[in-house]
């Protein structure tokens, strides 16, 4: 995972809202959803500006933590939406990253 972060500090600064323990936290995220219930957790990209630029709420809904082959898929094509400096090695090792966590969850639940 030490590659995936690498890559993704090439173009995002991530920043973690939560909304039970920060003082401001609710407001913040109902900012960003427009008061919408979203699942947790739920992703979105902002450009310079703060604009969205694309969020989680893949067409079958909130991808949460990518382990399906449709949310993995979604949230690889929310990062090529938007990187602008990560080139094809780094989004192949999130590829690859988001593929071995998203196995490994699968067989952790089938114990």
């Amino acid at each position: 995972m030490k590659d995936t972060a690498a890559a993704l500090a090439k173009d995002y600064v991530i920043i973690e809202i939560d909304v039970d323990r920060m003082p401001q936290g609710k407001a913040v995220a109902d900012g960003l959803t427009g008061g919408k219930q979203v699942g947790y957790p739920w992703t979105v990209i902002l450009d310079a500006e703060n604009s969205i630029l694309i969020t989680s709420d893949a067409p079958e809904g909130n991808i949460g933590c990518p382990v399906e082959e449709t949310e993995c898929a979604w949230f690889l094509k929310m990062i090529d939406a938007t990187r602008r400096h990560m080139d094809d090695a780094d989004r192949a090792a999130i590829a690859r990253d988001l593929a071995e966590r998203a196995a490994a969850i699968k067989a952790a639940r089938q114990r």
